[in-house]
């Protein structure tokens, strides 16, 4: 965690150096930007590991309850709408969840 808040860090200094020549550099100012943008990197890295890893256990289930054939994978991009009715034994709080899931995906992406 510090060796990446210290990165963070360090280019913001250098950004700040490189565009406001000979001014007093407000390294306590940087230091809680360099934090604030850990947290928003690690929060939207940790929903997107916790989303794929979802959608990942949610296929391996439905696989295993011979829901989908084992050949199936599902990713943000996959339109479930057209995997719903090539599959009419997926659930629809299955095929919601899976979307959710999506949702996450598409968000942390941006």
């Amino acid at each position: 965690k510090e060796q990446k808040i210290n990165g963070y860090f360090d280019a913001l200094t250098e950004d700040f150096r490189a565009k406001n020549p000979g001014q007093r550099i407000p390294f306590g100012t940087l230091a809680d930007q360099a934090v604030q943008q850990y947290d928003r990197t690690e929060k939207a890295d940790a929903r997107k590991t916790g989303a794929a890893t979802a959608i990942d256990r949610t296929v391996r289930d439905l696989i295993e309850k011979k829901q989908l054939p084992a050949s199936i994978t599902i990713s943000a991009d996959t339109n479930l709408d057209d995997l719903a009715k090539r599959y009419n034994k997926l659930k629809p709080e299955d095929i919601d969840y899976l979307r959710q899931q999506q949702r996450i995906l598409r968000e942390v992406a941006r």
